[in-house]
């Protein structure tokens, strides 16, 4: 949902611009290892996703100059989960560059303070969020995006964990993952609610692209879990199969979606045109490649020698998907822009043409 500003000319950017650095970061910090080529500029590519961050981040403080910041991206009580890609995408681009870029340790800390400064504006958010949903009809229109709830929780045990500048106790970062998976099993509860009657809604309308962080939550939730050494092995080898469960159902359906989409629409109109939402769909396949990338669940449970045939597979061909998937969105932002432009541009004319003189006896109103 876009909202327009006080001269109702441009909208602001969407409160869920964040994932798109979410998306970038996670690909940097895993499935760019698969490619030689860009891991060598993996410094030069770490800089640039800072770069994003901040010119992301301007233009979601934008509204504040216009004192239309609440109604930009707080005032909607779902629209203003997606406040959980700032959280998660700066968490993630923290991540990176304490990895990639140890030089710039100041910009490091500077990130780490903002990620959980939003954090916590960000609980709060979501308590008044899911008050709504409880106490209104919400509950019949909510899908994945309440699930960043998670996904912010989880970034930030990952960030805590990386960072250096503070001491942070097991006793924290077990808090905080139990918060996260408590997020999870509310939001999925609620999600199986709204959907559980299949002829309440239409999978080609009604299925939104933000349902995919049903195994992605639980892919970044495994991670943290992996990264902050809490969880054991057994814990975790059942996180990876439940992501996994989820990950070929939930895209099954997806496939379903696009293919009832493509005969109704056509393929521009059902695929080929850029969402913000569509990012979350990317970090969640790059978050499966990192999840599967840093755990083995071989080391959890013996014997099963498919489970090393499905993680070697995941391996070999998941960085190439994710990064296709961010070509393709790149390209599809970039043709919006572009036509965006062009519109502007004709309407600019247009507004600067003079009305015509009206002629006598011409009472057509122009």
């Amino acid at each position: 949902m876009n909202v327009m500003n006080n001269t109702g000319e441009k909208p602001y950017v969407p409160t869920a611009s964040g994932a798109i650095v979410m998306s970038l970061g996670i690909f940097l910090n895993g499935a760019v290892a698969a490619f030689p080529l860009l891991n060598r500029s993996a410094n030069l590519l770490s800089g640039g996703l800072f770069l994003v961050w901040l010119w992301i981040a301007v233009l979601l403080a934008k509204p504040a100059l216009a004192r239309r910041f609440g109604a930009a991206h707080v005032q909607h009580p779902l629209q203003s989960f997606a406040i959980g890609t700032w959280v998660a995408g700066t968490s993630v681009c923290a991540v990176v560059i304490l990895k990639k870029l140890p030089e710039w340790e100041w910009i490091a800390a500077f990130l780490v303070a903002v990620g959980f400064a939003l954090w916590l504006f960000y609980l709060g958010v979501c308590a008044r969020n899911f008050h709504a949903i409880f106490s209104t009809e919400l509950k019949r229109n909510v899908d994945g995006v309440i699930l960043l709830s998670t996904v912010s929780t989880q970034s930030l045990v990952i960030l805590m964990k990386t960072q250096h500048f503070l001491r942070v106790p097991n006793g924290i970062l077990i808090t905080l993952l139990l918060l996260g998976g408590g997020f999870y099993v509310l939001c999925f509860s609620l999600i199986l609610i709204r959907y559980r009657n299949v002829s309440s809604w239409n999978l080609a309308d009604d299925w939104k692209n933000t349902n995919c962080i049903l195994h992605g939550a639980m892919s970044i939730t495994g991670l943290a879990g992996v990264v902050s050494g809490v969880v054991e092995g057994r814990v975790l080898f059942a996180i990876w199969l439940w992501v996994l469960s989820w990950f070929v159902i939930v895209e099954t359906i997806e496939i379903s979606r696009a293919l009832l989409r493509i005969r109704g629409m056509g393929w521009t109109a059902a695929i080929g045109t850029y969402h913000v939402s569509q990012w979350s769909r990317i970090f969640t396949f790059g978050m499966l490649y990192a999840f599967t990338l840093n755990f083995n669940p071989v080391d959890a449970v013996d014997g099963i020698p498919l489970l090393s045939l499905i993680r070697e597979g995941i391996l070999a061909y998941g960085s190439w998907i994710v990064l296709l998937l961010i070509l393709n969105e790149g390209l599809l932002m970039l043709k919006k822009t572009w036509s965006d432009q062009i519109s502007r541009s004709a309407g600019r004319r247009q507004s600067l043409v003079p009305f015509p003189e009206r002629k006598k006896g011409n009472h057509q109103i122009f």
